[in-house]
């Protein structure tokens, strides 16, 4: 693998993690009033959203 090839691969795992991250988002926020942090599956997906956007964060800040 070439750094040109590594750095595409990596440019569209970046862009993945991001759908992932809004996709997330728009499913949290699709409920209107506050999330019940008290469901299992609403918690598990507001902390995936969560690190989705901390490592997207790291990321930006890295280049």
């Amino acid at each position: 693998m070439t750094s040109q090839e590594a750095s595409k691969l990596i440019a569209s795992a970046i862009e993945t993690l991001k759908m992932v991250r809004d996709e997330l988002g728009t499913q949290l926020c699709s409920g209107g009033a506050q999330l019940d942090l008290k469901n299992p599956e609403t918690r598990r997906m507001s902390d995936l959203h969560d690190r989705a956007a901390r490592t997207l964060a790291a990321y930006r800040k890295e280049t």
